[in-house]
């Protein structure tokens, strides 16, 4: 199985068990997207400060939403920007910010 075919699979598998109005971080860049299953879409709808240190924040999270969005379209679903994105000081503060959701995390 191909890389592409294989990162396919894991998009469409992510999509599939998070539940409508679910959460999904990425701690490396600090993205926090929402999904909206009737639109069939992962929403940007936050961010926290990333882990990784050897690259700026802001270039951790447009190379990671630009890939997360190319990856997703792959498989139909489209990745969108929340207007007025939401800056958490920690990833705790937006689990918090989320409680009644799942949140499923990609380390």
């Amino acid at each position: 199985m191909s890389a592409k075919t294989k990162h396919t699979a894991w998009c469409r598998a992510l999509f599939d068990r998070l539940p409508d109005d679910g959460v999904w971080a990425i701690p490396r860049s600090g993205l926090v997207f929402r999904k909206n299953q009737k639109n069939k879409t992962l929403v940007l709808v936050g961010t926290f400060p990333h882990q990784d240190e050897k690259i700026s924040h802001e270039l951790a999270i447009a190379g990671d939403f630009f890939t997360t969005r190319k990856q997703f379209r792959r498989v139909g679903i489209a990745v969108e920007k929340a207007a007025g994105l939401r800056e958490y000081a920690s990833v705790d503060e937006a689990i918090a910010d989320q409680k009644n959701r799942q949140m499923v995390r990609l380390s």
